[in-house]
């Protein structure tokens, strides 16, 4: 995206029921420092010129300017006549109702293999080590084991990361121990709709649900953590790279989340230069208008693997029946679950003293023989 004294012509709009994002479609190259800062500000303030140009003050509030991947913004409105106004503006090349995002085990690196590459990569403690994944997720519990600091592990983030730890409530400014390099939380869309309450969402990095702190303990958990609930030990835990760093962007909560605070979620974690993003999100339904791959988001993270990182996202819990797969572009690694060979067995006594014993089940399950 080169940087320039005009507004840019390759618009894309992204209109919720009150929200919009609109962005310019690619850039040239990766901008740094002081450049970069540069550019932001001046993107910034076009896109606010735009929307003045075009909006009537007061009918509308602007959520995010988005400028490291995509140039563009995201707007809360009062009517859906702004949407109207901003899709017949020149330029604009697609206006696009934003939707609500979704939310999408310790035996599992010993079952795919993980565990025999560790020593390749300097044992298992240290594998994934100078390595940033970037979780967009419900946050992370900065007091989970798994999250503890190494003592053979720097506190200071690998030197490609730029990012940044913002504490808050039950998220301290210590939490960022080295394990954790870097924090966030992204809740505008979800505080213009008045579903965002700090007290029972709250306003830091911190999880208050447990979906984001299991899925950074899946990807990069450290090794050998006890796993231990409600005083019962399920043994031992580790990530599949219990050695690389983690940076955490909270942009899903318990009544789900927002597209554009997601793509403000990748946006940024590019910017920190993350190696890797994780995203166990997907949207709760397809996107209307054009093809759902060129939807906002999915040309965002386009442009995020064009920007060297890899992107990994569930493909969404609606399987196993056809056309349930929501995670689909071919720019990056989709990911769902599959079968394991790990059995819970359980024992049963009857009331006469016979003694059953089986596989723990769930409703999905078909029983299996048991033996006495």
């Amino acid at each position: 995206m080169e940087v320039g004294n005009r507004l840019p012509r390759a618009f894309c709009g992204l209109v919720m029921r009150r929200h919009f994002l609109m962005y310019q479609a690619s850039r040239k190259g990766v901008m740094r420092g002081e450049e970069a800062q540069k550019y932001k500000e001046m993107a910034t303030t076009k896109h606010d010129v735009f929307l003045e140009s075009f909006l009537t003050v007061g009918s509308y509030k602007k959520l995010y300017s988005y400028t490291h991947l995509l140039n563009g913004f995201a707007v809360h409105a009062n009517s859906e006549k702004a949407a109207k106004i901003l899709s017949g503006a020149k330029g604009v090349r697609l206006v696009q109702e934003d939707i609500k995002m979704a939310k999408m085990t310790t035996y599992t690196p010993k079952y795919i293999g993980a565990s025999g590459v560790w020593p390749l990569l300097g044992g298992a403690e240290n594998s994934g080590d100078g390595i940033v994944i970037g979780m967009i997720d419900t946050g992370i519990d900065p007091k989970n084991p798994s999250f503890a600091s190494f003592s053979n592990q720097s506190k200071q983030p690998p030197p490609n990361f730029k990012g940044m730890c913002r504490s808050g409530d039950r998220f301290p400014p210590d939490s960022c121990n080295g394990k954790i390099v870097g924090a966030r939380w992204f809740a505008r869309a979800g505080q213009a709709t008045g579903e965002f309450n700090a007290t029972i969402h709250y306003a830091s990095p911190y999880d208050p649900d447990g979906h984001g702190s299991h899925t950074a303990s899946t990807a990069a958990g450290n090794f050998h953590t006890p796993a231990i609930s409600r005083g019962y030990n399920f043994g031992y835990a580790s990530g599949m790279a219990p050695g690389a760093r983690l940076a955490v962007y909270k942009a899903a909560y318990p009544f789900g989340g927002y597209m554009s605070d997601v793509i403000a979620a990748v946006d940024q974690a590019v910017e920190d230069g993350v190696d890797v993003i994780s995203l166990s999100m997907a949207p709760s339904s397809v996107s209307p208008g054009p093809a759902a791959f060129l939807n906002l988001l999915e040309t965002q993270l386009l442009l995020a693997t064009k920007a060297g990182v890899s992107v990994v996202q569930a493909v969404g819990n609606g399987g196993p029946d056809a056309s349930s797969v929501v995670s689909f572009s071919p720019w990056i690694t989709s990911v769902a679950a599959s079968t394991t060979d790990r059995k819970y067995n359980k024992t049963i006594v009857a009331g006469n003293g016979q003694i059953f014993s089986c596989g723990g089940l769930s409703h999905q399950h078909q029983a299996t023989q048991c033996t006495h």
